[in-house]
């Protein structure tokens, strides 16, 4: 016996979804596109067809009929002219009936965002791409574990807070409650969700996601330009010149990997390179005592003085490069070193979630990275006199505001520099 029935592509959807005619007969199904959209709430599934009430209550529910007995007609059709009906041939009968011109399925949100990704990975650096591709992600299981559907008319002011609520409290909580990713503090409590510098990034990824697709006529809805994203200065930390003494004065004969980490550090600590252009370093890029590179990130030419500790590193890997390894792996040896090397003066973390205030202590070998070395050079170079100006001029920083990120002046030479220049 043949049937119609009416299915709602989500009867979980908080907006309009699809409702999908499924033609059964003979031990075949034939699924088809109806054209027409409802919001659950007013389906009536028992009836198959839109509750009372509804605004457009007899359009929907007429076009439904219409499609149940043209299907029916067809089918009934082939059997008296004893042709065998297939899917295929209904669903060609059907379009011959009713003038049918398939309409080209509309990409989803996420398929657009996919599409952005692709386009935008020949001209964005693979950590920009990364950064895109973690939002996208946060996206899909904000949807997920809220249900709520994510189309580019739904993204306003409510899905603004409720989005942040999700990235602040449940973003590594899985479906049934329990945590994934979650890093526990120092009593040994798991710790949920992100703070607002990580959440800000995802606002501000979507920001230029949904400035793409305004701009390629796939977004109307202009909500998100007033979406406020979230920034608090990060806690970051350069090495003090005695912490630097006790680099240099741990043993590591026997440890060639944790010993070619140090040089590589100290090194950026007395050129002040990025360790994306330190790993870059050729011969050709070392003469007469100075190194001339091209960096990554302005794309503009430095020339860089070397201090004698410096020529004393390149001088130990002269006819062999730099023992360089990943971004990551060189964070995390640098780590194992600085604790080594006891450099674990306690520092005060305080940061955000949203308007929550969490503050803690940890190890300073644990806040050590990379652009800690870069940071030293600005830092300790100002210590020791240097013009800002001057400063500037060997890192590449072309405006004051960026540099100052940098500057990290102690209490010590804080309190110098006052008695100097009041004991005169």
């Amino acid at each position: 016996m043949a049937r119609v029935t009416f299915f709602l592509k989500d009867k979980k959807a908080l907006s309009e979804t699809a409702i999908d005619a499924y033609f059964f007969f003979k031990n075949q199904r034939m699924k088809m596109f109806t054209g027409m959209k409802i919001a659950p709430k007013l389906w009536d599934s028992e009836k198959q067809q839109v509750k009372r009430g509804a605004t457009n209550q007899f359009i929907v529910n007429e076009r439904l009929a219409k499609i149940k007995h043209d299907l029916e007609g067809i089918y009934h059709n082939l059997l008296n002219n004893h042709i065998p009906p297939t899917p295929a041939l209904i669903k060609e009968k059907y379009q011959e009936l009713t003038n049918y011109v398939p309409v080209k399925k509309e990409p989803t949100f996420f398929e657009r965002f996919e599409e952005f990704l692709i386009l935008s990975s020949s001209t964005k650096k693979v950590g920009t791409i990364k950064s895109y591709r973690t939002t996208l992600n946060h996206l899909k299981a904000f949807e997920g574990k809220t249900g709520v559907k994510i189309t580019f008319d739904s993204i306003d002011s409510m899905f603004y807070d409720k989005f942040l609520h999700f990235l602040f409290n449940e973003h590594n909580k899985t479906a049934n409650g329990k945590v994934v990713d979650g890093k526990k503090d120092e009593k040994g409590k798991v710790d949920i969700g992100l703070n607002s510098n990580t959440a800000g990034k995802s606002i501000k990824v979507l920001k230029t996601f949904l400035r793409y697709a305004t701009e390629n006529g796939f977004n109307e809805k202009m909500n998100f330009t007033k979406f406020k994203v979230l920034t608090e200065e990060a806690t970051s930390v350069h090495i003090t010149s005695e912490e630097i003494k006790k680099l240099i004065a741990l043993d590591l004969s026997q440890n060639n990997r944790l010993d070619a980490v140090r040089d590589i550090f100290l090194l950026s600590c007395y050129i002040g390179l990025r360790y994306s252009d330190i790993s870059r370093l050729k011969s050709e890029n070392i003469q007469n005592g100075y190194i001339s590179i091209q960096v990554i990130k302005t794309k503009e030419p430095l020339r860089i003085p070397l201090v004698p500790q410096a020529r004393d590193i390149l001088k130990k890997y002269e006819g062999k490069s730099l023992h360089i390894i990943s971004n990551q792996r060189m964070n995390d040896y640098l780590k194992e070193l600085a604790k080594l090397a006891k450099i674990d003066e306690p520092i005060q973390i305080i940061t955000h979630k949203g308007a929550q205030r969490l503050e803690k202590l940890i190890p300073k070998y644990e806040l050590i990275s990379t652009h800690t070395g870069r940071r030293t050079f600005v830092t300790l170079s100002l210590e020791k006199g240097m013009r800002p100006e001057t400063v500037m001029r060997i890192t590449g920083h072309k405006d004051l505001k960026s540099f100052k990120k940098y500057i990290k002046i102690t209490e010590r030479v804080t309190e110098q520099e006052l008695m100097r220049a009041w004991s005169e």
